[in-house]
């Protein structure tokens, strides 16, 4: 039972974060554990189209960043 409420507490506490364009369309896409970012970010070219995902663990970016181009 213990396991399962640390579990329940950690994820209570990261907010999904989403970033926005001026002209308001999607910028990024990600989560927010206290205000670092955590696990896959996505991130997308002002006309819609990904152009990365990045993965973070405590705010610092880990393993393998991929790229898209349009």
């Amino acid at each position: 039972v213990v396991v399962v409420l640390l579990c329940f507490v950690e994820e209570a506490a990261a907010q999904e974060q989403t970033e926005l364009y001026s002209n308001g369309t999607v910028k990024a896409i990600g989560r927010l554990t206290d205000g670092k970012k955590t696990g896959e970010w996505k991130y997308f070219y002002p006309d819609g189209h990904k152009s990365a995902i990045e993965n973070y663990e405590s705010g610092v970016l880990q393993g393998m960043v991929t790229y898209f181009y349009p």
